[in-house]
């Protein structure tokens, strides 16, 4: 990342040395990639980068007084190696088909569940939840009308699709936990603007419960048989740093009769930082411990925000990689 302090931008020239044409800048802040060098020319060191906006050169690392490209992020996570498509298998399900490469599922099997009456909440602590399968402590969600159905496969546990019923009201109040408030006509209206907002994004929007959130980011429009949706990321807050992203796919049929839930998980990149930062500081990164929770969160919201912007770059990789997750989803065809 190009220094802050003081807030001045780096030139990119297109060869190593202050004789080299200059054909850009890189401003405070900014995050580039390393490409090639270290190299040495007219008494500094340069390295080759490329920006997230594509422009590539070589730039100095710094001089006698300190550095310009500070705080570096390493590929610290290794990846598996990339899938390799096994052919797919379609999958004809109450309300939609859906087809998935063999690689990245292995079945998808589910049923459905008519619109219900919610149970009460227990009063107190001794109180046992109702005695229904549906009962959950995050709300009505469950007891709308709708069909979940279990993702299996390479990936992790918590993998599944939710076709919810839209076109009776009573269903779509409890859908939005007993509240007018419509997440789902929220969803329409962002999918027919020109560009969809993530701030508009609600990932919650039938399931369940909830995480906190660092972000939202990669999101992509996906047009599939009979309807439209977006798929993003989001990463949860209940990471320090950003570990593992969820892959989050919400869709809409075009005659208003089904909201799609897409909700999969882990998607890995290569800058899971896993444990090190409970065992002391890590580069840049401060352990979380007594006496500096305030300094360590600061290096963390800093880390968290590099990687959301790489993310919206599409500089990240991924595993699974993205085309066969959006596959799936582009597959889907209405009944």
């Amino acid at each position: 990342m190009v220094s802050v302090d003081p807030p001045l931008p780096n030139k990119v020239r297109n060869q190593p040395g202050i004789s080299g044409e200059l054909i850009g800048h890189v401003q405070p802040g900014e995050n580039v990639l390393v490409v090639d060098g270290p190299r040495c020319a007219d008494g500094y060191t340069w390295w080759f980068v490329r920006s997230l906006a594509d422009l590539e050169g070589w730039t100095v690392e710094g001089d006698a007084e300190g550095y310009w490209l500070v705080h570096p992020i390493s590929a610290w996570y290794d990846l598996s190696e990339p899938l390799k498509s096994q052919g797919t298998k379609t999958y004809d399900l109450r309300e939609l088909k859906i087809s998935a490469d063999l690689a990245l599922v292995s079945e998808i099997t589910g049923g459905y569940n008519p619109l219900a009456t919610p149970m009460p909440r227990p009063q107190t602590e001794e109180t046992p939840p109702p005695d229904d399968p549906r009962w959950s402590d995050s709300g009505s969600t469950n007891y709308a009308a709708h069909s979940i159905y279990g993702v299996s496969g390479m990936l992790g546990w918590y993998n599944w699709i939710w076709v919810y019923e839209l076109e009776d009201p009573l269903s779509r109040y409890y859908l939005n936990n007993m509240s007018y408030n419509d997440c789902t006509e929220a969803l329409r209206k962002n999918l027919e603007s020109p560009a969809i907002e993530a701030e508009y994004l609600k990932p919650f929007c039938g399931v369940s419960g909830g995480i906190p959130l660092l972000f939202k980011a990669g999101i992509k429009p996906i047009q599939f048989t009979g309807g439209k949706g977006v798929r993003y990321f989001i990463a949860s807050a209940n990471y320090q740093t950003v570990d593992h992203l969820e892959y989050r796919f919400q869709g809409l049929s075009d005659d208003g009769r089904y909201y799609i839930s897409g909700f999969l998980r882990p998607l890995l990149h290569p800058y899971i930082i896993k444990n090190q930062l409970f065992g002391g500081d890590f580069g840049w990164l401060l352990e979380w411990r007594e006496g500096q929770y305030e300094e360590a969160q600061a290096t963390y919201d800093e880390f968290n925000a590099r990687i959301e912007e790489m993310l919206n770059a599409g500089v990240v990789t991924l595993y699974p990689a993205l085309e066969f997750l959006d596959a799936m989803m582009a597959s889907i065809e209405i009944k």
